[in-house]
């Protein structure tokens, strides 16, 4: 028969029917083969030693105040009370044995960090975390599933080295399991993650999330480069999250993420989705496509400083471009572009409805026609958008817009249109040709009711006076160094009979339109539905 072998003496006392077992600095044994069954609780004090080369079952809590497990124990320690258990104490414990839960009440750590150097299983129960941290030995084996997991319902992790393969973090909110596995690539480190059942602090998105998130933090700063892989369940979705196109992101500050490739989830509840190429941690949440980055390639002219097949920078030259843009007032950026020349807005329009505008965006066009993101870089970044087939409209404050005569799928690989050519576009002359088959949005729209006119009423020409004699007394001189609807060809100049007048381009875009063919009375009209 096995034995229990007592190296030194330990104390014994029943309370309330239940045993408790203190060690005030004794060496306690629990040889292979044999088990000792606590009762109560286990309580080291002073430099009380166990070494379990056994099974040692408790059904208390576990309390070291300055004990150790013997870093040759071999056995395992089982947690396997009624109640729930807690691990405590004044002093962290170094688990140098395999631990194992199976306690359907759980088993929680209350008031020290604490290390698991063996394996750790999860048969039945919980262990929660509270506001410390669980540190793995990098050979440590962690067996967990969908109810018996890692709770991180505080700032407690579950830390764990990870190199070049999978590591799994099975962590989770009381309620949700909600696992993140980890491969680094870069250099190996010891990574602590803990999940949170909300989106992150700063995030004001409502839909297209999974609500939840992941916050990671690394050892040693730097030489991160992680793949991450989330799990969650079909009730933890947002209303019209999209699976089907989503991405894992990393919270750079507030709605900026950095997000991976995108695609569709694993699995059929719970999902998974994996983003590679992560250099930094912080909180990793998923969103779909609603919130990733599309690049879409818009041409396009505006007739009033197109000449020699470019467009005048006057404006920015002058440094009279806005920081915020002149629509909705929703875009600002820190710099304006060298090459742009004026804002534009981009409108997405409902591809069963082209006159519903479903989501408008203000960018950049720069003086060869491209489209700039805010940031300067040829092409729209378009966010907040899901992937879907749009009509394009573009507009401009003191021109006439222009739509796509069809929608434009945003999930082709590089979704484009140029309206420089002139074809596919919506309505009847809706461009001006600017000869050498380039087109242009008609200009003269300067009192911004969607249709040019000169002597039509409300004339164009009108706000164009008005800005001169209000700011001269008479007509003769011009109005400089200003940002102004009025100012038709975009010179930063608003002129009556100055030289080159901006009457001049009403004039021309009423004479030349193919409807009005030489007379100046009628009016030239948006072609937009």
């Amino acid at each position: 028969m096995k034995s229990i072998l007592f190296t030194l003496l330990f104390s014994m006392a029943f309370i309330t029917g239940y045993t408790q077992l203190y060690n005030a600095g004794g060496a306690i044994t629990v040889q292979s083969g044999a088990t000792l069954v606590i009762e109560g609780d286990y309580t080291s004090t002073s430099s009380g030693d166990i070494l379990i080369d056994g099974t040692v079952d408790l059904k208390g809590h576990f309390e070291n105040n300055s004990g150790t497990i013997n870093a040759g124990s071999v056995g395992t320690l089982k947690f396997v009370g009624t109640s729930a258990q807690e691990i405590k104490g004044t002093a962290s414990t170094t688990f140098n044995c395999d631990v194992e839960i199976n306690n359907a009440n759980g088993v929680s750590l209350t008031s020290i960090d604490q290390v698991m150097a063996k394996n750790l299983t999860l048969t039945s129960g919980q262990l929660a975390l509270n506001t410390f941290n669980l540190t793995l030995d990098a050979a440590t084996v962690l067996t967990a599933d969908a109810s018996n997991y890692i709770v991180t319902n505080g700032a407690g992790q579950l830390k764990r080295p990870v190199g070049a393969t999978d590591v799994a973090f099975p962590v989770g909110s009381s309620t949700s399991y909600n696992p993140l596995v980890l491969n680094n690539i870069g250099t190996s480190d010891t990574y602590g993650v803990d999940f949170k059942a909300t989106t992150p602090t700063g995030w004001t998105g409502t839909d297209h999330a999974v609500t939840g998130h992941w916050v990671v933090t690394e050892g040693a700063a730097g030489g991160s480069n992680l793949t991450v892989t989330a799990q969650w369940n079909l009730t933890d979705e947002q209303t019209n999250f999209y699976r089907t196109d989503c991405a894992v992101g990393r919270q750079v500050s507030g709605d900026d993420v950095d997000w991976a490739a995108s695609g569709p989830a694993s699995g059929t509840d719970p999902y998974t989705q994996s983003g590679a190429g992560f250099t930094d941690v912080g909180s990793f949440l998923v969103g779909d496509d609603f919130y990733l980055f599309i690049n879409l390639d818009l041409d396009l002219f505006l007739a009033g400083p197109y000449s020699g097949g470019v467009m005048t920078t006057a404006l920015n030259t002058a440094g009279l471009i806005p920081l915020t843009d002149p629509y909705a007032g929703n875009a600002t950026v820190a710099s304006i572009p060298g090459t742009a020349v004026d804002w534009v807005n981009i409108e997405f329009r409902d591809k069963t409805n082209s006159s519903a505008v479903l989501y408008s965006r203000a960018y950049f066009v720069d003086d060869a026609g491209n489209v700039l993101n805010t940031d300067g870089i040829i092409g729209a970044k378009v966010q907040g958008v899901p992937k879907d087939q749009y009509y394009i409209a573009v507009r401009h404050r003191n021109h006439l817009g222009v739509m796509t005569a069809s929608t434009v799928d945003l999930n082709a690989s590089n979704p484009a249109f140029n309206f420089t050519t002139g074809t596919g576009v919506y309505g009847t002359n809706p461009m001006r040709d600017m000869g050498s088959s380039i087109f242009a949005l008609w200009a003269g729209d300067a009192n911004g009711d969607g249709q040019v006119g000169y002597v039509w009423s409300p004339s164009d020409i009108s706000p164009i006076a008005t800005a001169v004699i209000t700011a001269n007394g008479f007509i003769n001189l011009p109005v400089t160094g200003v940002y102004d609807n009025a100012d038709v060809n975009l010179d930063g100049i608003i002129g009556y009979v100055y030289d080159p007048s901006d009457i001049s381009q009403i004039s021309i875009t009423v004479t030349t339109y193919p409807g009005n063919p030489g007379t100046i009375n009628n009016k030239v009209d948006e072609q937009l539905p």
